[in-house]
């Protein structure tokens, strides 16, 4: 899944890792109902991240265990049925994926004209004008984002007729303009509809300053891809490059911009009427993220053993117990009938498939239906099958450093750029993580620390700890 606040709950207590599946799962399903089950392709992280903002700020974070049956199973196919099921901070937060989506494509077609971009736009088009008709319901000014849009085209056009004036890092804050004033204006609205105006002015601050993150960050990672296919890229432009490759002190420079933007998100984060946990928590996944995708030194090592993989008689036996516990509760429930008894070898019979395959998430469901759900659920599928296609790296103990869904970053700290004596990471490989080797999708360390982790399903077949 695309976007930058990508969430890694491995290791987190039960409590956030059932707290960031409502609203991930809770994000997609609301798209599902909305605006049909294709919408459901353009869910990213940085929409999900908004629904967690705004139900932070509007108090449903304390009210997950309320939210309608659908948002608590895990099969995907179940979808809120009315409106009143749907908590606002979610709609709005599935209403801001598709117009995202809806400005990323038109973007892509002025720089490229390419058939797929097109292709998209046709496809989209009818989810498009729901979610463009559902924003004007809530007054949000979409000829002001759309403004944003077109002038966003104007400013990259003038930028490549070399229509230069201040400093490169002047230009290339110009250039971000748009992109930070339209993702401001749907932070602020956001607000505004699920009822906190007092935050309206916080929300447009650190809408921008994060509008302007994601922006700086796509020039510094498509910068190659970008030279290779003639397209426009920012920092090409504003420092008037020709080379293929970024020059490194270039990119020493946008990183250390982009690290101030990232201080500034961070204090308004505290500065906002959030729980100091869910304020750092947030802090954390911003930082956590991009200090993975800017490649930099980390500034704390983050040691840790591998979670040790259940082997299969434990697995089995494990199965078997949960499996029983489910089928004694379905009798009860149904009251010993002569149905329900007719129905115990498929109901065990069942169970026990979804506890082999799913063990730790099977072990959380409450009744048969719930188990059931499981086997519903798209990402544990398609983790379960990334799996079977795996070979693990050997797990024994270890330690390592890397960043985790815990890591700590002191305020307002600026990560170093990797030392000439150092280990350097390209930009977007995590540190500790093995490349190469019949270990394929192995990591060096706990799955806290690498990149595979799903956020539906927590783990994918890459890590230690499925």
């Amino acid at each position: 899944m695309f976007g930058l606040m990508k969430a890694r709950v491995c290791s987190q207590p039960e409590e956030l890792r059932q707290n960031r599946r409502l609203h991930y799962c809770g994000t997609c399903k609301t798209m599902g109902r909305l605006y049909g089950h294709r919408s459901r392709l353009l869910l990213n992280n940085d929409a999900v991240f908004l629904g967690e903002l705004l139900s932070a700020l509007s108090g449903e974070y304390r009210e997950l265990d309320g939210w309608n049956r659908s948002y608590q199973s895990y099969n995907c196919m179940s979808l809120p049925k009315r409106g009143d099921d749907m908590p606002i901070a979610l709609q709005f937060a599935a209403a801001a994926a598709l117009i995202s989506a809806e400005f990323k494509i038109a973007d892509a077609l002025v720089d490229s004209k390419k058939l797929r971009w097109k292709a998209a736009s046709g496809f989209f088009s009818r989810d498009f004008e729901k979610a463009s008709a559902q924003l004007a319901s809530w007054q949000v000014p979409l000829d002001q984002l759309w403004q944003c849009s077109n002038e966003q085209q104007v400013i990259e056009a003038a930028a490549i007729a070399s229509n230069r004036s201040g400093s490169s890092l002047e230009l290339l804050e110009r250039l971000s303009e748009p992109t930070a004033r339209a993702t401001g204006i749907l932070f602020e609205h956001g607000a505004r509809v699920i009822g906190c105006e007092s935050v309206q002015e916080s929300m447009r601050l650190l809408g921008g300053d994060f509008g302007r993150i994601v922006y700086l960050l796509d020039a510094v990672e498509d910068y190659e891809k970008d030279a290779r296919e003639g397209s426009f890229n920012a920092i090409r432009a504003a420092f008037d490059l020709s080379s293929d490759r970024l020059p490194g002190e270039v990119r020493s420079n946008v990183k250390q911009e982009i690290w101030k933007l990232a201080n500034n998100v961070e204090a308004i984060f505290i500065s906002m009427p959030l729980s100091r946990p869910v304020a750092e928590r947030f802090a954390a996944r911003l930082k956590t993220n991009l200090a993975q995708r800017l490649g930099v030194e980390l500034p704390i090592a983050h040691a840790c053993t591998h979670t040790q993989r259940e082997a299969i008689p434990e697995r089995w036996r494990s199965a078997i117990t949960l499996a029983r516990r489910i089928t004694r509760s379905r009798v009860q429930a149904a009251r010993s009938t002569v149905g329900a008894v007719l129905q115990v070898p498929f109901v065990f019979l069942s169970a026990l498939f979804v506890a082999l395959i799913f063990p730790r998430q099977a072990r959380t469901a409450k009744s048969y239906r719930e188990c059931i759900d499981v086997a519903f659920n798209l990402m544990f599928i398609g983790s379960a099958l990334r799996l079977s296609f795996t070979t693990h790296a050997s797990s024994g103990g270890g330690s390592g450093s890397g960043l985790g869904p815990d890591s700590v970053f002191p305020p307002g700290y600026t990560p170093p750029e990797p030392s000439a004596g150092g280990p350097v990471h390209p930009a977007g490989q995590q540190p500790g993580k093995e490349t190469g080797g019949k270990g394929g999708g192995g990591c060096s360390v706990c799955c806290c620390d690498c990149g595979d982790c799903c956020d539906c399903a927590d783990c994918c077949g890459s890590c230690d700890c499925c």
